[in-house]
């Protein structure tokens, strides 16, 4: 499978335009159960509700949270977020304070797409929001994900955007394979000269990464090929212990 960027950038586009500029995060409380959830090394918040499938590989256990009723005595509260749930049990968002006035906030705008934004609140002024980033799953009709795509806006730059993918294939509904690409800067500025000239096949812009999963005694054998050059990879496998495994299957998670 290739890197198609052309395509990437277009589909951001054409989210940008349907879903997020013209929308309206909700961020009303009342009405809502709120639960708490450490953010565990080394997420982000928004990863609480990521449906990314290689970060508990490469994290080497699953980083689903344990939800809270309430913070624990002696808690840093900046170390947890807050989950608001509707009547249903469903997640509406995800609250992370930052400070006094600022927080990140994440959103399940629907099955396929989740939302980031930086709230500015002061006491007494309309909350200032700016979209961050977003995530756009897709599934195969078993309803497992084919492929999950992460658009983070590139700082101030009004089109800039950085897109990291996943892309998965099963066997008997059972995860087989994955490809993984990390990080494509669209204005380029990863592309490091220094670098070029030391390795000048390089592979970069995106990092390109495929695992293999196997079914083995103890769990799964995971296998993670680095592509560093058109003439260099590098390969490592690993145990995913079968502890993780069932803590990841009871999230709909299915492995060879």
């Amino acid at each position: 499978m290739e890197f198609r960027k052309a395509e990437l950038l277009r589909k951001y586009a054409e989210l940008r335009g349907s879903y997020i500029d013209s929308y309206e995060p909700d961020l009303s409380q009342e009405g809502y159960t709120v639960r708490y959830a450490k953010i565990p090394d080394p997420c982000l918040s928004s990863d609480l509700c990521s449906h990314r499938i290689l970060r508990h590989f490469d994290a080497k256990k699953a980083l689903f949270p344990r939800l809270y009723n309430k913070l624990l005595k002696g808690a840093e509260p900046a170390a947890y977020a807050e989950m608001y749930f509707d009547k249903d049990g469903k997640l509406h968002h995800l609250v992370h304070q930052i400070s006094e006035t600022v927080y990140y906030v994440t959103i399940p705008v629907s099955k396929q797409l989740q939302a980031d934004y930086r709230v500015e609140h002061i006491a007494g002024r309309k909350p200032f929001i700016t979209f961050l980033c977003m995530e756009w799953t897709e599934y195969d009709p078993d309803g497992n994900p084919v492929s999950v795509e992460s658009f983070q806006r590139n700082g101030s730059l009004a089109d800039g955007v950085i897109i990291s993918c996943e892309y998965y294939r099963y066997e008997n509904g059972k995860l087989i394979h994955a490809d993984y690409y990390k990080e494509f800067d669209s204005d380029g500025r990863i592309e490091e000269p220094l670098v070029r000239r030391m390795v000048p096949d390089r592979i970069m812009n995106p990092e390109v990464f495929a695992y293999d999963f196997q079914r083995t005694e103890g769990g799964i054998l995971c296998t993670r090929t680095i592509y560093w050059s058109a003439s260099k990879t590098y390969t490592g496998s690993f145990l995913m212990p079968e502890k993780e495994l069932k803590k990841m299957e009871e999230h709909g998670m299915s492995f060879a």
